[in-house]
């Protein structure tokens, strides 16, 4: 449980008690896999709002215990330890110059670009 603690405290530079997506991408703890902390993210944000609170991380590591065991659990926890503490690092690191806020800018869709989404919003451009 301390390793669990002392992992979310190193993760949470800002000292806010939550975890916020940038966090988990510049933390390390993914091993430079943006898929792998974008699967994390959603593993571990149980109520999508963003950020991950200490319930929600330890959430996260008991499901960990009841899927994979104690030996997946600590295997996983060892892992991300590497990737934040030591000099392990994923040999496919894609993630680092990573700019989160510009990848969201990129990705932000106009009104219009929305109304291709949601087939009930194309009223609005119709005459």
């Amino acid at each position: 449980m301390a390793r669990i603690t002392k992992l979310f405290k190193a993760i949470d530079t800002d000292g806010n008690g939550n975890l916020e997506v940038e966090e988990i991408l510049r933390s390390g703890v993914a091993g430079g896999n943006k898929q792998f902390a974008s699967d994390l993210m959603f593993d571990l944000d149980e109520d999508q709002d963003g950020k991950i609170t200490m319930e929600e991380w330890l959430n996260y590591w008991a499901k960990q215990l009841s899927d994979d065991g104690m030996d997946g659990l600590l295997e996983r926890l060892a892992r991300m330890e590497r990737h934040k503490f030591g000099n392990d690092e994923y040999e496919g690191n894609d993630m680092e110059d990573y700019d989160i806020k510009a990848a969201d800018k990129a990705n932000k869709k106009t009104a219009y670009e929305k109304g291709f989404d949601d087939p009930r919003a194309v009223k609005q451009f119709k005459k």
